[in-house]
């Protein structure tokens, strides 16, 4: 005979069943929102991060060695020194309306026929 001693008769120490459930579900349901929401947040700041870095960057690159080459085109004549594998050359660089111009008076205007022109050819 083994009697059970409750030690408080009116205190129940169990929550009830449906409520606990209830808290878990409600619990799950908010981790899984928070979850998604936090991977949304993550991939769309990485696309835009890539948008920046990756997609924008070349056209500022571009746009820096265009400009570049038109100054080199369009500056006035001078000398510049090019290494060769140990070997210094000088060269003369001219605008390219001038050395236009050069070839022109050099070979004549009236001698290049509408083909050659046309496809780069010179006589």
């Amino acid at each position: 005979m083994t009697d059970h001693f409750e030690h408080n008769i009116d205190d129940h120490e169990d929550p009830a069943a449906s409520s606990t459930s209830l808290v878990g579900f409600i619990g799950v349901v908010l981790l899984v929102v928070t979850m998604l929401g936090v991977t949304a947040l993550y991939y769309n700041v990485k696309a835009s991060q890539e948008q920046d870095v990756v997609l924008d960057e070349p056209f500022i690159e571009v746009e820096r060695v265009r400009t570049e080459q038109e100054q080199r085109l369009t500056a006035p004549a001078r000398w510049e020194e090019r290494d060769d594998g140990g070997e210094v050359t000088r060269e003369l660089v001219i605008p390219l309306e001038r050395a236009m111009k050069i070839v022109v008076e050099e070979y004549g205007a009236a001698e290049v026929s509408p083909t050659a022109s046309a496809s780069g050819d010179m006589p």
